[in-house]
């Protein structure tokens, strides 16, 4: 370079590889407006304004100046930086969602990579790696799993090799990605962190990402307030950097959010502050993807006319591709159901059979139009006692199981568990049904779906309460209209039509009683009351014990975990080769979430456990006396209840 001191441009490089974006891009403009720069200079530093501005998610003035520059780089022989410039175009196009123009500049690329020869080893991986990264994103938003996952991973691992940490801090919300198709929000969560960290205190549309990324997670397992919180700063971030595309996927998702927590007049702006962006960027999938989400609050509001002015929209990218196209017939079909006609509801639920049977469209289609098959079958249930509709309707049930097991979306498949311990209730099969309610919320606690886990637990107490009345519905032969109201299925299929976040409930803690611990033969280890009347706890322990007895041999061992007696229920767990009992009065939520902490410190403290193992092996009870730290255990976790033990995030 002649006219411009090579430590500028190096200084200018050092800035970028340390993301100190808005630096560079002050030194880069003020060399360029001072017009002295040969066309080969005028090159490279727009080249470095391209890169700044692609950082910062400025992606439709990164691709202007990109295909410009292109143009001009054909006179070059300079293979290495032309190849350059097709990166950079090709990250502007495939953020911006013009996929079909991508797959040609990323094709170029590829085989201008392979062709160019005698280069340093590491500048031929840091284009590998940034061609992973834009694969990876390309191969995501057309649907290609496999694809997306490889080329993801391999952006991470050449990445690592590299050592260049802000390059790494974006390829690793892969995971964020991937968790839409593994479930695994949790692994998502830690790159994120990871992610963040990286970055330190650099401000820029990666990091806009993250934090929406954690928005997403969030979302994900239900905690809607941490969720907004996150979005709200992601907002913040894209707002100082100037990026339209990330300020428009905020608004898009603070749209979402606000529909979840039913604040319908604020979903519809932020939805429409969002479409007018991305229609300023003429990002298709956007596009569609919004004015689906309008039509289906005007569903949702019952205001056809709406609708219909958004079905339109649809219809004119229904064409384009199979995404768009399973869009428009799913929204058709939400459409016809919403009219009382018989015959029109017909037509929906033939539409929603076809959408459920077709392989080429997106499993979030698939998944919404399993859910509104179900309905409209629980539609006709409730108005036609027919046993063959009830089979059907578990036919369905158990295709949306299936179908949530094979895209691992937890949500739905521990909602689906729920529907069908609804459905053995109504089939009088109780037993089956408790059975289905633990795996629905061993599942949501797994997976740290908190209040979907409360839920489901309630539901279970509230069945206990109930299984007097069921029984005797058995015995009486009640018609499929009584079983039906009493399972309340109803109201468990307007939440998963609706898609709104479940509330936290209020569950006051429970009231402590007795605490017993018996080997697996039957014989006490421990016990420990929690009520001051010494008469009534020698009678509690004397019932109880018989009970606890009966429940090991008949219940413990089919699965179930809890039983009611009068005012009271017991609680089981297990650690072999003990079985931890808990008798409480009030729900059971927060009673379990204690003895699974209090099971977790006797077995992580070796001293208390090596006596509780001890007196085991000699048949003898346990005393206060000869394990002080128990007694502490026990104050702090049932007494005190100083502990977290609500804590599911």
């Amino acid at each position: 370079m002649s006219l411009v001191e090579p430590k500028n441009l190096i200084h200018t490089q050092n800035l970028i590889e340390n993301a100190q974006y808005k630096k560079a891009l002050q030194i880069i403009n003020s060399l360029i407006e001072k017009n002295e720069l040969t066309l080969q200079e005028k090159v490279s530093w727009y080249l470095l304004k391209s890169k700044c501005l692609n950082r910062l998610g400025q992606f439709e003035e990164a691709l202007e100046i990109a295909e410009e520059l292109y143009k001009e780089s054909q006179g070059f022989e300079n293979p290495l930086q032309t190849l350059d410039i097709l990166i950079e175009m090709a990250e502007s196009l495939v953020f911006l969602g013009k996929l079909e123009k991508s797959t040609k500049i990323i094709s170029n690329a590829d085989i201008l990579l392979k062709q160019i020869k005698n280069i340093p080893p590491k500048d031929t991986t840091t284009r590998e790696g940034s061609l992973s990264y834009i694969k990876s994103g390309f191969y995501f938003q057309i649907g290609n799993v496999k694809k997306f996952m490889e080329y993801g991973e391999q952006s991470i691992k050449l990445q690592e090799q590299l050592g260049n940490k802000y390059e790494l801090a974006r390829s690793l919300l892969v995971n964020e990605h991937k968790a839409y198709f593994t479930g695994d929000w949790d692994k998502a969560l830690e790159a994120l962190k990871k992610s963040l960290e990286l970055e330190g205190k650099s401000i820029s549309f990666n990091v806009g990402r993250i934090l929406r990324g954690f928005a997403i997670v969030y979302f994900q397992k239900g905690e809607i307030d941490y969720s907004l919180k996150y979005v709200k700063r992601s907002l913040k971030i894209f707002r100082i950097v100037n990026s339209k595309l990330g300020i428009a996927d905020s608004l898009n998702h603070l749209g979402t959010m606000h529909r979840f927590k039913d604040e319908i007049d604020k979903a519809i702006e932020y939805y429409k502050q969002s479409l007018k962006l991305f229609e300023d960027l003429g990002n298709k999938m956007y596009i569609v993807q919004i004015n689906s989400c309008l039509f289906e609050l005007a569903i949702d509001m019952n205001e056809p006319k709406k609708a219909q002015l958004y079905l339109q929209r649809l219809k004119e990218y229904k064409d384009n591709n199979t995404y768009f196209g399973g869009l428009y017939s799913l929204s058709k079909a939400l459409l016809l159901r919403l009219n009382p006609r018989a015959i029109n509801r017909g037509k929906a639920e033939e539409i929603f059979k076809e959408l459920v049977e077709k392989d080429d469209i997106t499993h979030e289609t698939k998944e919404i139009a399993l859910v509104n098959l179900c309905d409209l079958l629980l539609i006709e249930l409730r108005s036609i006692d027919q046993p063959e509709l009830l089979e059907e309707f578990q036919f369905y049930i158990t295709k949306l199981l299936d179908f949530s097991q094979k895209y691992n979306s937890y949500s739905l498949q521990a909602n689906s568990f729920f529907l069908q311990a609804k459905l053995a209730l109504i089939k009088l099969d109780l037993k089956e049904a408790r059975k289905l309610l633990i795996q629905a919320q061993k599942l949501a606690e797994k997976h740290g779906l908190k209040r979907l886990a409360m839920k489901i637990s309630n539901e279970h107490d509230e069945i206990l309460k109930q299984l007097t009345v069921w029984e005797n519905l058995k015995k009486t032969e009640a018609s499929l209209k009584e079983r039906l109201k009493l399972s309340r299925l109803n109201e468990q299929m307007e939440i998963m039509i609706r898609k709104r976040v479940i509330e936290e409930l209020d569950l006051p803690d429970e009231e402590p009683v007795l605490l017993l611990i018996v080997s697996e033969g039957g014989t006490p280890i421990f016990s420990q009351t929690f009520v001051e009347d010494l008469s009534y706890e020698d009678h509690l322990f004397g019932g109880f014990f018989t009970a606890i007895n009966s429940f090991i041999e008949d219940k413990f061992s089919e699965g179930l975990d809890r039983a009611i007696f009068g005012d009271h229920t017991l609680l089981m767990d297990s650690v072999s080769p003990f079985f931890m009992c808990y008798i409480f009065k009030g729900q059971s939520y927060s009673a379990q979430q204690k003895i699974r902490h209090f099971i977790n410190g006797i077995r992580n403290n070796q001293i208390i456990w090596k006596v509780f193992n001890k007196f085991h092996q000699l048949n003898q009870e346990i005393q206060l006396k000869d394990i002080p730290s128990l007694e502490n255990l026990i104050k702090e976790i049932f007494i005190e209840k100083s502990i977290e033990v609500n804590g599911l995030m």
